[in-house]
This record gives C-alpha cells, structure tokens and sequence, in this order.
C-alpha cells in the first residue's frame, strides 16, 4: 500500500466516517508518537482525542486539498470544519509511515493549525 493512500484512508475513516477507534486498529502503529501536547501518546490517546471533537461536534468534516508524500513521511493539507457555519481551520498534518509498503502503519503524527 502505498504511504499516501494509507495515511488518506487512516484519516478519512478516523475523522470523515467518525471511527476513530477502527481505523487506529487498522492503521497505527506502536510505537505512536503524537506531537499535539494536548493528545496522549498511542493509539488510546488519539481515539479519545478524536472522539472527544466528535461527541463535541458531531458535524466535523474535513477536506484533504493535498498530500504530499516523500518516502515515510506524508503530510496532508486539510480543512477542518466543526460546523455548519464555522469558518473553519486549515491544517498541516504530519505523519511517518513504518513498515513495509503493504502493511505499513502510521508511527505519528504532528499538526500545524491557522483559523481561517
């Protein structure tokens, strides 16, 4: 699998189709390293992040504008929106992918935020 095909899909099923939960079993990898201060590190710590905005917003959505790849590493451009008339955010999102090209396994990721 492809690096940036598997870090779309990891996203769009944690966020867009709100399984956080299915998709950290599918797709993260130990050890997982989060750089966001306010999302504890591993597989449990992303999924009660996530949850949490989603049982705070049950609107969320995001749009993937682009994805980057080069190797490990893939970053993704996305808007974030929590609802119906939020401006929303523009994030950058970071991700390395371990293992091999058909079982890799995101190994962490770091997010930059702008409000829009």
């Amino acid at each position: 699998m492809k690096t940036k095909r598997l870090v779309t899909e990891f996203y769009e099923l944690a966020i867009n189709q709100q399984k956080p939960a299915e998709a950290a079993r599918k797709y993260v990898g130990l050890p997982y390293r989060q750089n966001n201060p306010e999302v504890a590190d591993g597989p449990n710590g992303f999924i009660q992040f996530i949850g949490g905005m989603q049982e705070k917003h049950p609107t969320l959505r995001v749009v993937i504008s682009k994805v980057l790849g080069d190797d490990d590493l893939v970053a993704l451009h996305v808007h974030l929106t929590r609802e119906a008339n939020d401006p929303g955010l523009a994030i950058a999102e970071l991700f390395r992918v371990m293992g091999s090209m058909q079982s890799g396994r995101a190994a962490g990721g770091a997010s930059l935020e702008l409000r829009v």
